[in-house]
């Protein structure tokens, strides 16, 4: 039933009463969409016009299907609000990003992103901070186009960003549980609250597709984010099998107070995949990176994992699983914090 009613009135199509653009959306998080929006559509006349109509065409700015009031939709708070203003859409709204890269067991976190009062956590801000960290795991071989400019962009690529914009178009944000994405060394997970609208197998087979939010949905579409028809599961399940990873796992748990969906991707080989030999090409491709590494450090004790990763054409996660094993067989060392710290090798 619940699902029914917010289908037929969902809260991202309700005007949200005396919201006001001024007040409650984040100015700089609108400029910095409509810069996307102009990088995509170059040329397009939406381009020219103001906030206020700009808004308008996205449906950040509609009639409410129930009341026939125009004014500033759920979706548009939840997309391009300000902190304080986000719970005028949703009461129980939260964001949370967490990284664990650390094996040690008494760091909970390498890296957090939740409503903490030093950004707006709205979900263009957040969306943009969880992929640029999330795709650093996202192998980019040297590639050239036919005008020899380098082509970053792989179907993984895609496929994460699809998994992202599902967790944040198909949440229920009425619910009392928020969003949770995590990275982990070998996997990436995405937890939503709310329930499949339509059967699991559905949702692999691809070509069908009942949005939760689909103003929010059309508000990503329009940058290049999220797609339609119901090919989402399609684009994830193919950006992760050219790399050989294993296939998605979606799973949905039922609760007393909340229900989620929570998607899981691994990062590793398919299981079984290697031979012996792949072994044993594995084990002098660790050795070589690792001295590559102790290197690098030597070379500049400032380096970052980000700099190593770029220099050596690997995940950042490959680095830092690298560097806590050397850690822990006392090779090398860390002073100081994440920023402004620096390494020490010891042998």
């Amino acid at each position: 039933m619940a699902d029914s009613i917010a289908l037929s009135y969902g809260l991202d199509r309700r005007v949200i009463e005396g919201a006001t653009i001024e007040r409650d959306l984040d100015a700089d998080t609108v400029r910095q969409y409509r810069n996307a929006f102009r990088s995509r559509h170059e040329g397009h006349p939406w381009n020219d016009l103001s906030d206020a109509e700009f808004l308008s065409k996205i449906k950040g700015i509609a009639k409410d299907p129930q009341t026939n009031e125009v004014g500033i939709t759920g979706a548009a708070i939840l997309m391009f609000g300000k902190h304080e203003s986000m719970h005028k859409a949703a009461p129980y709204f939260f964001v949370d990003f967490r990284e664990k890269l650390s094996s040690n067991p008494r760091v909970r976190y390498t890296d957090r992103y939740y409503p903490d009062g030093t950004w707006e956590p709205n979900l263009f801000q957040f969306y943009n901070r969880v992929y640029r960290n999330m795709d650093q795991d996202i192998p980019h071989p040297f590639k050239l186009d036919a005008n020899m400019q380098r082509i970053d962009e792989t179907a993984a690529d895609e496929a994460l960003r699809e998994a992202i914009c599902n967790t944040l178009i198909h949440c229920n944000w009425a619910m009392m549980s928020g969003v949770v994405i995590e990275r982990y060394p070998d996997r990436h997970v995405f937890i939503n609250p709310g329930t499949m609208l339509i059967p699991m197998e559905d949702f692999f087979h691809g070509g069908k597709s009942i949005c939760r939010n689909p103003y929010l949905q059309d508000m990503f579409i329009a940058i290049g984010r999220g797609e339609h028809l119901g090919s989402g599961a399609d684009i994830i399940e193919k950006g992760w099998k050219e790399n050989g990873w294993p296939n998605p796992e979606l799973k949905e748990t039922f609760g007393s107070h909340t229900d989620s969906v929570e998607l899981t991707l691994r990062l590793g080989p398919v299981s079984g995949q290697n031979t012996n030999s792949d072994k044993k090409c594995d084990k002098k491709s660790v050795k070589k990176t690792k001295e590559r590494i102790k290197d690098m450090m030597r070379e500049d004790k400032y380096i970052t994992l980000s700099q190593m990763a770029d220099s050596l054409e690997i995940s950042v996660s490959g680095v830092a699983k690298s560097i806590t094993r050397m850690q822990g067989r006392g090779e090398v060392i860390r002073h100081g914090a994440d920023n402004g710290g620096y390494w020490e090798v010891l042998r």
